[in-house]
């Protein structure tokens, strides 16, 4: 096929700087930027970190995710407009971060192959689409996995993500640290070491009771995110009954095809996934299952595919080449309640459009929400 040849070039041919333009160019694209529903609950934190507004304890959650709201308050990014900016350049960072790492760690053509595996993983988008603490979250996941070589760093970030986002860090690093120290077992390579993903846990496992102890001191009676578990819990198992195969298959998207990919290793293989399906109950109890899973499968699948150099070496161009032609043919595919999500573009199109010139129709209230409704 001749445009999988053109993609070859594309993936393999083109300068860096070009290569990496056009992806992430056709990923915004695909994606869209919006911003989380609750933006104006976490811009309202970051007005003082330090009392607790919330009366209801089902929604009193989003107090734990504190750490961007404490930087927020510290820089004055204390309206809506400044903390969404200051998530995106979060999210910015992460992104390159990523980048960085694969190609100061990989071969060239094994580092470009990493990028286009990584447009395909959910995570890589979800601090766009759903712009807000999932940029800062993501960054120091990416900071932790980058300090592979230095478990106390990696332990010291691992501090900063417990008081970020406890739950989705323990249940990623637990995933890498158990994956990572059965692999060689069954007669894998070592392909992170699982020193420095048990450093980053038990750092994690600090900064929750450090954050603990910060509530505390302050009277803030804060419950986390078992209480808006149990106000929703049949709702969230209603949800995946109904509609489980769509959910499924957002929880990893197109890097479904990279996971059979990935079980030519054979033995090998299993403890990673033995891990990634250990992870995916997790959908059945929350309410947006892509983004939660994206976020949480992340550690493992940067380790033993976006920066494992034995797996990449052994994926040929034209398997890349064709990953990236079914990248850009399907379309973006996100689960939130269950249901389909797709591009925010048109929305982004239409929204500056009215506030420019008048054009188009925008909801009055609740914009935060206009492209998830269903009507």
């Amino acid at each position: 096929m001749n445009v999988l040849n053109h993609l070859d070039r594309i993936i393999f041919s083109w300068s860096r700087r070009r290569f990496l333009t056009a992806i992430f160019l056709a990923m915004f694209v695909k994606t869209g930027l919006w911003h989380i529903p609750n933006l104006d609950s976490s811009a309202r934190i970051a007005q003082n970190p330090f009392i607790l507004w919330e009366p209801r304890p089902s929604e009193q959650y989003i107090f734990t995710s504190w750490l961007g709201p404490f930087i927020a308050w510290s820089i004055g990014a204390t309206n809506e407009a400044l903390f969404l900016l200051l998530h995106l350049a979060f999210a910015l960072v992460f992104s390159a971060t990523v980048v960085w790492i694969a190609f100061s760690r990989l071969k060239e053509d094994q580092a470009r192959l990493a990028v286009i595996i990584f447009v395909c993983l959910p995570a890589s988008a979800n601090p766009y689409f759903w712009a807000g603490n999932d940029g800062l979250t993501l960054l120091l996941f990416a900071a932790a996995l980058a300090l592979r070589e230095r478990p106390l760093g990696a332990g010291t970030v691992g501090v900063l993500i417990g008081l970020q986002h406890f739950e989705q860090g323990l249940f990623g690093f637990a995933a890498l640290a158990a994956a990572s120290w059965a692999t060689p077992r069954f007669g894998g390579p070592t392909v992170f070491p699982w020193r420095s993903a048990a450093a980053t846990l038990v750092g994690i496992l600090l900064g929750k009771a450090l954050l603990t102890l910060i509530f505390k001191l302050n009277g803030m009676a804060v419950v986390g995110r078992e209480g808006w578990l149990w106000e929703y819990l049949p709702d969230m198992l209603a949800q995946f009954w109904f509609r489980s195969q769509y959910i499924l298959f957002t929880a990893l998207g197109l890097g479904w095809l990279v996971a059979v990919r990935y079980a030519d290793n054979g033995r090998a293989a299993l403890p990673f996934f033995v891990c990634l399906l250990g992870l995916m109950p997790l959908v059945m109890i929350v309410n947006d299952q892509t983004r939660v899973i994206g976020n949480v499968t992340f550690p493992l699948l940067f380790a033993f595919w976006l920066t494992n150099a034995h797996f990449l070496g052994g994926v040929g161009r034209r398997e890349a080449a064709a990953l990236l032609l079914i990248w850009l043919v399907v379309p973006w595919s996100w689960a939130f309640e269950g249901l389909p999500t797709w591009s925010v573009l048109p929305y982004d199109l239409v929204y500056v459009a009215n506030k420019l010139f008048g054009w188009f129709q925008v909801p009055d209230t609740f914009v935060s929400m206009w492209p998830f409704r269903r009507r």
